[in-house]
């Protein structure tokens, strides 16, 4: 099998290629690929309440070798697992309750074979554990809940120490929303980075720096579509030399997409280290009411992959970035005040943009174009934009998306 690599016409000068989307012979939800010795890919699915693990070959294949669950556990639901500096894998998983919530975290070994496990919450009733965010990092291995009755936008964390020892539940400042988000270590600053929607239902989404001591150094929000439409779930995101790379979703709530679900289309947005958006380029063209969910990102070498799952069913799609180019972006914040001193205190300096008004949701521009800057409802204090969102390019005709859709051939592998 062979993957089609379509150059994208659209996109500016970072992200060349695109793959045509491949459908892995599978089932499962919360799909997330990693690089694996000898180029292959782990994937892990959630499956039978618990982490399945399969091995596939370079080309996306499943490989020989059992279909296996990593814990033993029938009741979990939603998953998050990271690969850590040393090698082993840190896991957490949701599981559900009335009217309280738990989750669980698993350390394993290289060969995924379990070492650790522990308790992260228990019993929590103001708490939400689903859609976690998770870290494992040098500094810090850590999961991000938000809270039920705190505000939108309102996350905290919880710390791993030895033998995966849970802290209580740090509240951080700022408002990333964790559910559905991501927490990064950005290993060139040494600072911590989380992306999240704003709400629950929000059209933007917001990011925020801390130091390793989750002290708010820094806050952006950025939108990355027209107000008409809504982006959310950012839970892949990756620096790659002088900018941001972001998985997340995209859906217009009046297209006729199901409403139980929270599906739609899955995007990659390119964003300078002011969180100016360069560019957005769509991966599926589904087709209502069914679509794709839970996205996350990985980049090895010049290649990104995103994979994301359809109607229970594990996709692919890999990205060809332009490496040099990423590399010799220039800083827009070098030389200019974010108006945040290192405590999130609003210094006067900064963006010109309007102060946000409560809970209007609207962007503080006329522009009905995305990388504006939004109005949150948050304080002053907690947003740092630096007021120069770029224009994105034009997204791609009707016309063109059917060229697409008739070179990529829509793969889609019969099941067994």
């Amino acid at each position: 099998m062979h993957l089609l690599l379509i150059p994208i016409a659209w996109s500016g000068s970072w992200v060349l290629e695109v793959s045509d989307p491949v459908y892995i012979d599978e089932r499962g939800t919360f799909a997330r690929a990693f690089p694996a010795e000898g180029g292959g890919w782990h994937l892990f699915l959630a499956a039978g309440g618990d982490l399945i693990h399969r091995e596939l070959t370079a080309d996306f294949d499943l490989a020989q070798g059992p279909r296996e669950g990593l814990t033993g556990y029938p009741d979990m639901v939603d998953h998050a697992i990271v690969p850590c500096p040393d090698g082993t894998w840190l896991h957490t998983g949701h599981v559900p309750g009335e009217p309280a919530d738990s989750a669980r975290v698993f350390l394993y070994d290289a060969s995924l074979t379990l070492v650790e496990e522990a308790v992260a919450l228990e019993g929590t009733e103001k708490l939400e554990t689903n859609d976690m965010a998770l870290i494992c990092s040098e500094p810090v291995r850590a999961m991000g809940v938000t809270w039920r009755d705190k505000g939108p936008g309102t996350s905290s964390v919880v710390m791993f120490g030895e033998g995966l020892a849970p802290s209580d539940p740090l509240q951080l400042d700022g408002r990333s929303m964790l559910m559905g988000g991501s927490i990064v270590w950005d290993s060139v600053e040494e600072r911590l980075m989380t992306v999240g929607q704003e709400a629950p239902r929000g059209h933007y989404f917001h990011i925020t720096a801390y130091d390793v001591d989750w002290n708010l150094q820094d806050a952006w929000s950025v939108w990355t579509t027209s107000k008409d439409v809504r982006a959310y779930w950012p839970q892949g995101a990756v620096r790659v030399g002088n900018a941001w790379l972001v998985a997340h979703m995209v859906r217009d709530d009046e297209a006729g997409w199901t409403e139980e679900s929270d599906v739609g289309d899955v995007y990659v947005s390119v964003f300078d280290l002011g969180w100016n958006l360069l560019e957005s380029v769509a991966l599926t063209a589904l087709e209502p009411p069914d679509g794709a969910m839970r996205p996350y990102l990985v980049v090895d070498g010049e290649m990104a992959l995103v994979a994301y799952d359809v109607l229970i069913q594990p996709v692919v799609n890999t990205l060809v970035l332009d490496l040099a180019a990423l590399a010799s972006l220039e800083d827009p914040r070098e030389g200019k005040d974010t108006g945040l001193d290192t405590a999130g205190n609003d210094t006067g300096g900064g963006s010109d943009s309007q102060v946000p008004q409560e809970d209007s949701g609207e962007p503080t521009s006329d522009s009905d174009e995305p990388g504006g800057t939004v109005d949150t409802g948050a304080p002053m204090e907690d947003q740092g934009c630096l007021g120069c969102r770029s224009k994105a390019p034009d997204p791609p005709s009707a016309l063109m998306w059917l060229g697409l859709g008739w070179g990529w051939g829509w793969r889609r592998r019969p099941l067994s």
